[in-house]
C-alpha cells in the first residue's frame, strides 16, 4: 500500500494518463489510476482537463473557433440523429 491519496496535480496526472495511452504503456496508466483511486473529485478534475485538452486540439486542427464549432455540431448531428 502506497502513501495516502492527495487531491493535487490533476493536470499532471491527466497528462501522464494521456501519455501512457499514446505510447500504449498500460503499466504507467495503471500507476496513475492507482494514485487517483476512488477519489471522485480527482476523476472529475481529470475529465475536465481531458475535455479542455480535446477542445484545444480540435480548435488547433480546425484553424478557428467557428470551424471547430461546425465540426463539433456535425459530430453531434451524427451522434444524435433528429
Amino acid at each position: 500500500m502506497g502513501p495516502p491519496h492527495v487531491c493535487a496535480n490533476t493536470e499532471v496526472r491527466t497528462a501522464r494518463l494521456l501519455l501512457a495511452l499514446h505510447v500504449d504503456d498500460e503499466t504507467a496508466y495503471r500507476v496513475v489510476v492507482r494514485e487517483i483511486g476512488d477519489c471522485t473529485r480527482c476523476w472529475k478534475a481529470v475529465a475536465l482537463w481531458a475535455t479542455i485538452l480535446l477542445a484545444g486540439a480540435r480548435l488547433r486542427a480546425a484553424g478557428s473557433k467557428e470551424k471547430a464549432a461546425d465540426y463539433v455540431a456535425d459530430e453531434l448531428s451524427r451522434l444524435i440523429p433528429t
